[in-house]
């Protein structure tokens, strides 16, 4: 067989799988477009997630032995230390 048969069979298989890839996206999406969406904002679980992306951040960065070793290799110290 030629080469530039089974290129062009290639493209045809992959144009093909496109095709139906968008397809059933457009479907899915049209399914759930169509639910209804209720919100209830709740105060105090926004709070609570603030809450522990501020301390994740704080155990992960500031407490963990890697920022030590970065801190005392750049300054010969620990920030916020005399």
């Amino acid at each position: 067989m030629n080469n530039r048969w089974l290129r062009l069979a290639g493209w045809v298989l992959a144009v093909a799988v496109a095709v139906f890839a968008v397809r059933e996206v457009m479907r899915q999406w049209h399914a759930l477009v169509t639910q209804p969406v209720i919100w209830h904002v709740r105060p105090l679980y926004i709070v609570a997630a603030v809450a522990l992306v501020l301390l994740n951040y704080v155990v992960l960065v500031h407490w963990s032995p890697a920022s030590g070793n970065m801190c005392r290799a750049r300054s010969g110290r620990w920030p916020g230390w005399p």
